[in-house]
Formats: C-alpha cells, structure tokens, sequence
C-alpha cells in the first residue's frame, strides 16, 4: 500500500479540478472539426476514474514514476487552463502537449495485467486521461494557431495525437486508451478524419484486449 503516493495524485487531481472550477474562461475558438461540447463531458468520467485510481494506489503499491507522470499531467492541464486565460500562445502550445505526453509515458510504466480487477482500477483514469488528451492536443495546437493566425489548421491535425494515443494503448495493453478516441469520433461531424480516428480507437480496445489476454494468459 502507498497512502503517500495516492494521496500526492488526489491533490494533482484537485487542483486540476479546482482550477477549472475558479477560472473564468472566455469563449474559445471552436474549430470546425472540433467535437461536439456534450464530448467534453467525458472529462467528469475521467476524474472519477483518477480519483478511483488514487484510491486504488493506496490499497495495491505501484511504483512511483507513473505517479509522477500522471499528477506532472493533471498540475501540466491545470497550468494549460491559465495559459488560455491569459492567452499566451506559445506557453499553451507547450503545456498541452506536455501533458500528453506525461499521461501517456504513466500508461505505458503502469502496463496492468488485464486479469486483475485492481490493475483495472489503477489503469482505467490515467489511460482514459492519455487517450483524450490525445484528441485535446490537436485541438490545443490549432486553437494556438488560430490566435495567432486567425485561421484554423487542417482537420488532419489530429491524427498525430490519435496514431500515438493507438500506440500507447496497443504497447501498454490498455484498451481503455482507446475509447476516448471512439468517443470523441462518435461526436463529430462524419469526415475522413473523424472516421480514421475512431478507427483507430476501435484498433486500439480490439488490439490491446487481445494482447493483452494472449501475453498474460
């Protein structure tokens, strides 16, 4: 058991949240190929699932890199929020993708074994948080565009945050990875993009869930 290390993720959590509670945020620039806003609901799942995951820490020790990398995202998403506020561009572009990156290296160090219901329980947030943060990079990175520019980039801006979500869900044997991506396609405008997106979200349950059962059984 690790009370230190679940709680450390528990505070990450909070002051995400808290963040994005007390922040008035002005009306962003929403792209065209951007999701519809019910998609953005999928953040309160995410935090439940982080919360679920500290818990889970504090009954199963895990060690303390994914840890790190998972709060390093949520403080990184929390400083993302500001950034917008304050409209700095070049800081936000950084922080965004920061954040992926992080949550997405705590997956792949967290590699559970799908057979046990804790390593389920410890996996689900921080892999649900890499995969939407995936699809959010790519907005993050047009939305900076945009203030800059004034015009929006190519839908195809995120597939690079979808093929590394894919590879990090297939590598680390995390199907949950995956949903965000389907999710996310699911509340789209039908397109080339949206479609290869929740392509490779449904690649990355199927992929990962065979991988999974066949290397641990």
């Amino acid at each position: 058991m690790s009370i230190e290390k679940g709680s450390i993720l528990l505070g990450s959590l909070a002051i995400s949240i808290i963040t994005g509670a007390l922040l008035q945020m002005p009306t962003l620039h929403r792209a065209p190929f951007q999701p519809h806003d019910r998609a953005f609901s999928i953040w309160a799942i995410i935090y439940v699932a982080i919360a679920t995951s500290a818990v889970a820490i504090m009954r199963q020790d895990v060690s303390w890199y994914p840890v790190a990398f998972l709060s390093t995202s949520l403080s990184l998403c929390a400083l993302w929020l500001v950034s917008i506020r304050r409209e700095d561009k070049i800081p936000s572009l950084f922080l965004i993708s920061c954040a992926t990156l992080s949550a997405m290296a705590s997956v792949v160090l967290l590699r559970p074994n799908l057979r046990n219901p804790m390593d389920w329980a410890i996996v689900t947030g921080p892999s649900l948080l890499a995969g939407w943060l995936g699809v959010a990079a790519g907005l993050g990175i047009n939305l900076a565009y945009h203030t800059q520019t004034n015009a929006d980039l190519s839908p195809w801006v995120l597939v690079p945050g979808g093929l590394l979500t894919a590879f990090v869900g297939i590598v680390s044997n995390t199907p949950t990875t995956g949903l965000p991506l389907l999710w996310a396609a699911l509340f789209s405008k039908r397109s080339n993009v949206s479609i290869l997106v929740g392509v490779l979200g449904l690649t990355t349950i199927v992929t990962a869930s065979i991988r999974g059962v066949v290397y641990q059984s």
